[in-house]
């Protein structure tokens, strides 16, 4: 399962559209019936009003309640700091407090600068229980060994279409082709010593357990000559001698081995049935795969001497796994063999040390892959599922991964330049004591963009520009950042009245004609002179910012609106002092307002190019197969840039206000999921309060809206609608919509052609994860003439 931060986003969609919102998991998407309750609950939070008509019968009212209790309740609601971890033998690739970020390689050992080289080269005992050390005692001594990992070459998060998958982008840790996918190494501290016997065998080593990768193998068969090292392990190890039988299990089945026959002349061969199932004749060294898969491999033969009165033996493994070492110039350019065949892509290597006609040493055996193609392992997905069945013992003894668990996005911001009409251009940003601004930054007046909504509500971005009433001007000291207007200039009682914007409040302060005047917020000082014969005032010394184009954020990253000839600039910019990776140089993202002519009209827009100072974004956003009209992107830092080239564009960026952490870890043996933070299982209680009438709700364009009832009983329902001159068109008797809506935010309509046509489908939403496989997309329709007859289908086309 992908289980990924939880981030809530809004995608603009055009002109066309009244209403929108989203929240996803892993993969952004647009507002679907599929996601439900989603975005109307996000995590444990009610992220909605409830809107029933104030002259609506009984059942609708009835309706709304059902809907609502249907809220009440959600199961496994994930927190936005739910996170995924791996228990077992795994090593999250980090080291200290430096972490894995996007794009940047896994090994320390990779990338040209800083920034794109990883946190750790090489994986030892400390990080994987699977590299503990171990020894070799024979007849010249007790020789210890250690064993590493050294990291991929060129192993990566990054945002691109895998084709094989999909023709939509997504985030993957990407193994390169052509690079080093792992290096294993087992190294001796002082090389490891053997006698050359006279069959050219390494006598001390025969009979040898080694572990590697936490598997025990026996040294089963030795060549000085050739370089081979044959090595052996099983399920299960065992002695039998002819003729005698016995009962293995083996992964829940049983194996019933006898063994049927050793000869004791020549090459000892020995003969198993097993299930039934005789195997070829056999000699030490030796394996056989019956039908089912399973290895059995002969350790040594034991056969009697004429005479003897003991029984011919055999040692074997039952569920054996042989693996061969081949290097015949020990010189590290050697094979690796996997149950008889020889595994591509992969390079053996035995490194000899001090040797003579009569003994020899080896110091190192290592292991090393090189990729043979691009793998692209996806949010959930681990490397050894992009390899073919027959490749994976690229992966040394099948007992080493690469995991990829997700990417921790933190807590986010939201910053987005959308059309207001068709000749605005509103900028949404939160701010840290401003509260979330919602304003319109440019206008046109079809030859020059400009800023403000229009002529008699400009927008002012730098101090000595007069201001009149109605004008909108930025104040921002050090990181503070309100949105302010002039909404009075009293010179009879010598008062300006300046309304908050984002805090919906308002102050006054007293002032003589032309003396300065000083007001602080956020124990921020501006300073402003009152011209009262010109209704004006003018802003001069200001604090640190003063009255600019600037904007913070809470998290201390910062948007710059200006003007650049005919063209409108918005440049965000990000916090480099924040949480995460310094970059030295803060990285941008620009978005410039342009004029344009559109289907014959001319009008504002977003240009369809965004610009950036990270490389990642300014090498062109991915676009989308599935979404018409759709690019995104995400930046080193991890900011998720929407671009919607749908009419007038938009843009859009989630902001994570830490440096984005990628979870990727190295993994051996047997490993489970577990998620922490949030919650992940049971019912959780979310506070849905209580329905509103349509005549309460002042600007029910404001928020995420669930509107119960149609056009005859609700207005906002007949807004949604248009506003038909009848009000049942488009509805039929037996029948009920159940339809989003998008815009700035994300509206659902329940309304059916009467009362309980309403209250049937207000059923279908209270009891919603029972319909789960017929809600989806962005319309469904009901029908039914009881609570026992309900059906989903697609809704009639009108």
């Amino acid at each position: 399962m992908e289980i990924r931060k939880a981030i809530k986003r809004i995608i603009a969609l055009g002109t066309g559209a009244t209403m929108l919102g989203a929240t996803v998991l892993g993969a952004m998407a647009a507002a679907d019936l599929g996601s439900y309750p989603a975005p109307f609950v996000v995590g444990s939070t009610y992220n909605a009003v409830a809107i029933v008509g104030a002259n609506a019968k009984a059942a609708d009212s009835i309706g709304v309640a059902d809907v609502l209790l249907g809220l009440a309740y959600i199961e496994g609601a994930a927190s936005t700091t739910a996170t995924t971890s791996l228990e077992g033998d795994a090593y999250k690739i980090a080291k200290g407090t430096d972490v894995l970020n996007l794009y940047e390689y896994l090994s320390g050992n990779s990338g040209a600068v800083a920034l794109q080289q990883g946190p750790i080269s090489t994986v030892t005992k400390n990080e994987l229980n699977a590299l503990a050390d171990g020894s070799i005692t024979n007849e010249k001594g007790t020789f210890t060994y250690s064993q590493f990992i050294d990291m991929p070459d060129n192993a990566s998060i990054v945002y691109e279409v895998n084709s094989d998958v999909s023709d939509d982008p997504a985030l993957y840790l990407k193994f390169v082709d052509g690079s080093q996918g792992y290096k294993y190494s087992l190294t001796f501290g002082s090389a490891v010593k053997s006698d050359i016997d006279d069959a050219d065998d390494l006598d001390d080593l025969d009979n040898k357990r080694i572990s590697m990768l936490g598997k025990e193998f026996t040294i089963i068969s030795t060549d000085n000559s050739t370089g081979v090292i044959d090595l052996m392990a099983g399920s299960v190890q065992d002695t039998l001698s002819e003729g005698e039988s016995k009962t293995y299990t083996i992964n829940g089945i049983d194996y019933e081995t006898e063994v049927i026959i050793i000869t004791d002349t020549g090459t000892s061969q020995v003969k198993f049935k097993i299930n039934g199932e005789t195997t070829d004749a056999m000699v030490a060294a030796d394996t056989f795969k019956l039908a089912d898969g399973t290895e059995i491999g002969v350790k040594e033969i034991l056969a009697n001497e004429a005479g003897d009165v003991t029984q011919d033996l055999v040692e074997f493994y039952l569920g054996a796994e042989k693996i061969t070492f081949t290097d015949a110039g020990f010189d590290g350019a050697g094979t690796l063999t996997v149950g008889g065949e020889d595994v591509s892509d992969v390079v053996a290597g035995l490194t000899a040390g001090t040797t003579s006609s009569t003994t020899t040493s080896i110091s190192n055996i290592d292991v090393t892959w090189t990729t043979g193609d691009d793998y692209y392992v996806p949010i959930g997905g681990k490397l050894s599922d992009q390899l073919e069945a027959d490749e994976k013992d690229k992966l040394f003894l099948e007992n080493l991964d690469f995991e990829f668990t997700g990417v921790d996005f933190g807590e986010t911001e939201e910053i987005k330049l959308k059309d207001g009409s068709s000749t605005t251009m509103k900028l949404s940003i939160p701010t840290k004591t401003g509260g979330d601004l919602n304003f319109y930054a440019f206008y046109t007046d079809l030859t020059d963009i400009l800023l403000g909504k229009n002529a008699d509500r400009p927008l002012v971005i730098a101090a000595g520009i007069p201001i009149k009433e109605n004008y909108e001007f930025i104040a921002t000291s050090n990181t503070y950042s309100h949105l302010l207007e002039l909404t009075n200039l009293d010179e009879t009682n010598h008062q300006a009245t300046f309304k908050d914007v984002g805090l919906g409040t308002s102050f006054k302060v007293t002032m003589a004609d032309g003396v300065a005047k000083t007001f602080r917020l956020d124990g921020q000082t501006y300073t402003f002179t009152a011209n009262y014969g010109n209704d004006e005032i003018n802003f001069t010394n200001s604090g640190a910012n003063g009255v600019s184009g600037v904007i913070y954020t809470s998290s201390e990253a910062f948007a710059t609106i200006s003007l650049n000839g005919a063209q409108g600039l918005v440049v965000f910019t990000e916090n480099a002092d924040g949480p995460g990776d310094s970059s030295g140089a803060e990285k941008t993202v620009t978005m410039n307002v342009i004029n344009s002519t559109i289907s014959g009209t001319n009008k504002i827009e977003v240009s369809s190019t965004v610009a950036s100072t990270d490389q990642y974004i300014s090498d062109g956003l991915k676009s989308w197969d599935s979404k018409d009209e759709y690019q995104s992107g995400y930046t080193r830092w991890g900011t998720y840039v929407e671009l919607d080239t749908n009419d007038q564009n938009s843009v859009t960026l989630t902001y994570p206000e830490a440096e984005a952490i990628a979870d990727v870890y190295i993994t051996s043996g047997v490993v489970s999921t577990s998620a922490a933070g949030g919650e992940v299982g049971g019912l959780v209680q979310v506070d849905v309060g209580s329905a509103m009438l349509d005549s309460e709700v002042a600007d029910w364009e404001a928020q995420n809206v669930i509107v119960v009832g149609g056009p005859c009983v609700n207005t906002v329902a007949a807004e949604l609608m248009g506003n038909p001159a009848d009000c049942t068109t488009g509805f039929e008797e037996g029948k009920a919509k159940i339809k989003l809506f998008e815009g700035e935010n994300v509206a659902l309509l329940i309304a059916g052609y009467s009362a309980d046509d309403t209250r049937r489908a207000c059923t279908v939403m209270k009891n919603y994860k029972d319909y789960a496989d017929d809600l989806g997309g962005m319309e469904v329709e009901m029908t039914a003439t009881s609570d026992a007859d309900i059906v989903l289908g697609v809704p009639t086309v009108e």
